[in-house]
């Protein structure tokens, strides 16, 4: 569905600081500029593995960066004043698979080399890691849920060990695109049942915010929500000009990601905390900041064109 929509979107902050549009090819590069000094070494997961310390890594998810550039629905927040990208919001059309089909992410996992890289793949696809003929092992305890509330925005969590043939192996905890219900007290292993996300919602589309990210310097600025608004936005347009998608899916795992997506009103769907999980023997949640304690799995459906949060708040 490459440049599957022709589309006019611009949106400017209210001080006049940021401009906000549909990232265009002829920019991904320095997109990936901002991932690079924002995202790779800063994201909790990305920490969590050590992603930013394999530059062959980096590069096999920046090509499949530049692959989800294509579809023509990620949004770049520009600096009006040097023209240069601030901040990214890259972002996935998704639709419902037919059986047998075989995903962008299903494909591009196949030539991944990296360890680093596979994990982090791991977080962009429904099914586990192959471990070279080693038994899958069971669900892992989980923490208990409190009851749904409105609240997130973006992750889907596994524990990851290495084990004696040194294949590495992921304990899936939670797939993507899912939504996890539990009935269990916190000190039981929860009872997830699991159900896709486009029947839980009743479509065939939807897109993902897959990677966002915000440069250093303005990060104390709202640029994040901005850009959450803006893809909000632009999904509106999709929506009433193309029949596009009018469901909006993230994972976050920053507190701050969490933040963005109650203040838009998001749905959390399932929370999950970092003490819980493991790479290498070491627990996420001694390496990531104490500040972001768990995950959250959110989604938000459009409503009303122009009706996503009132102007005042941009």
């Amino acid at each position: 569905m490459n440049s599957a929509f022709q589309l006019e979107f611009t949106r400017t902050s209210n001080d006049g600081q940021f401009s906000f549009s549909v990232l265009p090819i002829v920019r991904q590069n320095d997109a990936l500029n901002v991932l690079t000094e924002a995202f790779y070494p800063c994201e909790s997961v990305c920490k969590a593995i050590k992603l930013s310390e394999n530059a062959k890594a980096v590069d096999e998810i920046n090509e499949l960066v530049k692959e989800v550039i294509k579809d023509g629905v990620s949004v770049m927040a520009v600096d009006t004043k040097t023209n240069d990208i601030v901040g990214v919001s890259i972002n996935k059309l998704l639709t419902l698979p037919t059986a047998g089909e075989t995903s962008l992410f299903e494909k591009f996992m196949e030539g991944c080399k990296e360890k680093e890289t596979k994990i982090m793949m791991q977080f962009l696809m429904d099914s586990t890691l192959p471990t070279s003929g080693v038994d899958e092992p069971s669900l892992a305890t989980l923490p208990s849920l409190a009851s749904f509330s409105t609240s997130a925005a973006y992750p889907q969590i596994f524990v990851i060990e290495k084990i004696p043939t040194s294949t590495y192996k992921i304990i899936l905890l939670e797939i993507r695109f899912s939504v996890l219900t539990t009935r269990s007290t916190a000190s039981q292993p929860i009872s997830a049942v699991s159900a896709d996300v486009f029947e839980y919602y009743n479509t065939d589309k939807l897109v993902e915010i897959t990677l966002l990210a915000v440069l250093p310097e303005f990060s104390q600025v709202g640029l994040g929500y901005k850009l959450v608004k803006a893809d909000l936005e632009l999904l509106a347009e999709l929506h009433e000009n193309f029949d596009g998608p009018d469901v909006l899916t993230a994972l976050a795992t920053s507190t701050m990601s969490s933040m963005i997506g109650a203040y838009l009103d998001f749905e959390l769907l399932s929370e999950y905390y970092y003490d819980q999980m493991e790479y290498g023997g070491i627990k996420f949640s001694d390496v990531i900041d104490s500040r972001d304690e768990c995950a959250r799995l959110a989604c938000k459906r459009l409503e009303k064109k122009n009706q996503v949060v009132p102007a005042s708040r941009y």
